[in-house]
């Protein structure tokens, strides 16, 4: 059995980057998984994911953790985790916003682009989960940072294209869901863990 923590991104500034209060939200998320060992660590190409998953670790560890050994291997970015050109085609169309204020990014990448298109882009996504996966080899635990709606769409062609549960159709910033994967390459979605209040 493995373990995927993934959470989407913290809160970002005008310029994609994660301002003050974002790196305070990851750092206190973090908090919240203090003490657990982590062995590697996944992120998208987009500087704000690695930002994230920084303050995540800092806000980890504690003050009494002096000494402390943290094996912690930092992957290289994985692409289908997010990328501008991704960004720029799922928020084309002119509602986009609209829909997603009202409805969150999943739906909205739903409603407003080609069924096939959608499919398209979860395979990716999900992709981009399964090599998260595979880097871990056997038994091990993964944190992982990427953007809404990747990990939507990730999670519905996992779990193939069914609809998903109501608590997985948005992921604010700073919540994420635990995933793992049996030895079949089965893949079950977990708890899902809410962003923590400032």
């Amino acid at each position: 059995m493995k373990d995927l923590l993934i959470f989407r991104h913290s809160i970002k500034e005008s310029d994609g980057l994660l301002g003050e209060k974002g790196l305070a939200l990851a750092k206190a998320q973090g908090a919240n998984f203090h003490g657990i060992q982590f062995d590697k660590l996944f992120h998208s190409i987009l500087p704000r994911t690695m930002q994230t998953a920084l303050a995540f670790v800092a806000g980890q560890i504690s003050d009494g953790d002096h000494g402390r050994t943290w094996d912690l291997t930092i992957m290289g970015p994985i692409p289908e985790f997010g990328n501008e050109d991704l960004f720029n085609a799922i928020t084309r169309p002119p509602k986009f916003r609209e829909v997603a204020k009202a409805k969150g990014n999943f739906l909205a990448t739903l409603e407003l682009h080609d069924y096939a298109q959608v499919q398209s882009w979860a395979i990716g996504a999900l992709l981009g989960i399964l090599l998260a996966f595979d880097e871990l080899g056997q038994r091990k635990a993964g944190l992982a940072f990427t953007h809404s709606p990747i990990l939507e769409l990730a999670l519905w062609a996992a779990g193939d294209y069914q609809p998903l549960r109501e608590d997985l159709l948005v992921f604010p910033e700073m919540s994420g869901v635990h995933l793992e994967q049996n030895d079949r390459g089965q893949i079950r979605v977990g708890i899902k863990h809410n962003a923590p209040t400032l």
